[in-house]
């Protein structure tokens, strides 16, 4: 009996670039965004004081808002490829405000504020 051997080709999306931690603050930064695709993003808040919401907004258009009463010591964890929230490595989904618009960091540049300290992580995207 004769086998048969095919080729195997595997077709990619994208290509993923440099890895980056932007330092989030409460007020308007310029960030320029790498990459030739829009890419998806995590983020990271560790509240040092009592806070009854929280927001993560870009001036492309995206925004979080949860609605909590956040404490000192609370961490937020945020991953936008899976729209999952998580508060202490519990789900928060049900903090989510109907006015957040998910979306993927843009390429180019981009101004991005929270209201706490955050970290926001991407990885640039190529064609």
């Amino acid at each position: 009996m004769k086998s048969c051997h095919f080729p195997v080709e595997f077709a990619c999306l994208y290509k993923m670039g440099a890895e980056h931690t932007l330092s989030i603050t409460t007020s308007n930064q310029i960030f320029t965004i790498g990459g030739q695709e829009s890419t998806p993003w995590t983020s990271r808040t560790r509240f040092t004081v009592p806070q009854s919401s929280f927001s993560l907004e870009t001036s492309k258009g995206g925004k979080v808002l949860l609605n909590y009463d956040f404490i000192a010591g609370d961490v937020l964890e945020i991953d936008y490829g899976k729209r999952d929230v998580r508060l202490n490595g519990k789900d928060l989904a049900v903090s989510i405000a109907f006015e957040t618009v998910w979306k993927e960091l843009e390429p180019g540049v981009v101004q991005i504020k929270a209201s706490h300290q955050t970290e926001l992580m991407y990885s640039e995207r190529y064609y």
